[in-house]
């Protein structure tokens, strides 16, 4: 095993803490300091010596300040001599451009992942990359991994099932909500038993406002449904979907998504949203109080990832992760 250490950004202070913290690394995080010049500049500086060290970065990318503030973070260990760089990012922001979909547009998420690379990332690790292709926009000597947090929340989702004496087998169907997310909604309902499964069929007339929405499939009246995404942003898809499911039977709407990013007016649609009742998230996209509802679930995948980088010290498989529904804790829990 090579000799490690774990740093983080300002953004990624929350995960990183409990990544250390788990029994699997166990260790204490790096010290780094960020300053800020007066007209808004970012310093990073390590306060620890990396020289010859495996470092690992954490950072969601939440703003451009977080991608900013990584870059250098990446580039400074390169300049100190750390023997390897892995950028961890739990969440990958500019994921959802990462294709030409319309003339004179850039691809987003290809410019940052070059943008990393050059500054000295020697490997990328995500979880639940919203376009899986992204990780074909390194060279084949970089590494480039995406985990998986989509069973940890349908085990808790199980739980909370089994709870309330709902068989998940029966009572539940899962509904992927675009065409996009179809196979991660197929495979999660395998591994759940669920039978039923629809797809919502939408249209976007402009970023972030989903129009002309259809159910592909079919399922039985007084079934619960089970929404299971990526990331919930605006929820504008998440409310209209179960609005209309509502209409058609369901009996009631859970979503389970990875990223929590609730923006915009995400939280006041979720809130009136009465048919929607949990809501699961992991820590990926820190949740600020003002954004926080009392029908959120939030689960820490921090145990997924220290499982993670001690494979990648231990050059071990990463396969174990995808084998078996990674480990994870209960940050917060909606009272029934």
């Amino acid at each position: 095993m090579n000799s490690f250490k774990v740093f983080c950004g300002r953004y990624g202070q929350e995960i990183a803490k409990r990544v250390c913290a788990d029994q699997i690394l166990n260790m204490h995080l790096g010290r780094c300091k960020t300053d800020r010049f007066s007209d808004g500049e970012i310093q990073i500086e390590f306060e620890e010596e990396v020289r010859g060290e495996e470092v690992y970065v954490i950072q969601p990318l939440i703003n451009s300040d977080a991608i900013v503030e990584l870059g250098i973070m990446v580039d400074a260990a390169c300049r100190s001599s750390a023997q390897s760089i892995i950028a961890v990012l739990p969440y990958m922001g500019y994921a959802r451009q990462e294709r030409k979909s319309r003339p004179r547009v850039p691809i987003s998420a290809k410019w940052l992942v070059d943008m990393l690379i050059n500054s000295g990332a020697d490997r990328i690790v995500t979880v639940d990359l919203h376009a899986a292709a992204i990780q074909g926009f390194v060279n084949a000597r970089y590494g480039f991994d995406n985990l998986y947090a989509g069973m940890a929340i349908c085990n808790f989702f199980k739980d909370i099932y089994e709870r309330k004496g709902i068989n998940i087998q029966k009572d539940v169907f899962s509904v992927a909500p675009d065409n996009g997310s179809a196979e991660r909604v197929r495979a999660l309902s395998d591994r759940l038993g669920i039978e039923t499964r629809v797809i919502i069929d939408k249209r976007r007339s402009m970023p972030n406002d989903t129009k002309l929405m259809n159910v592909i499939g079919k399922f039985e009246k007084d079934q619960r449904a089970l929404i299971l995404d990526d990331m919930l942003d605006t929820a504008s898809t998440a409310v209209n979907a179960a609005i209309m499911l509502h209409s058609l039977g369901a009996s009631a709407v859970d979503i389970g998504v990875t990223h929590g990013i609730i923006s915009g007016k995400a939280k006041s649609r979720l809130e009136q949203c009465a048919v929607i009742e949990n809501i699961v998230i992991t820590d990926t996209y820190p949740l600020t109080q003002e954004r926080n509802l009392d029908k959120i679930h939030v689960i820490s995948i921090a145990p997924m990832l220290a499982q993670a980088i001690k494979n990648l010290n231990r050059q071990m498989s990463l396969s174990v992760l995808f084998d078996r529904a990674p480990p994870y804790l209960v940050l917060q829990q909606k009272k029934d």
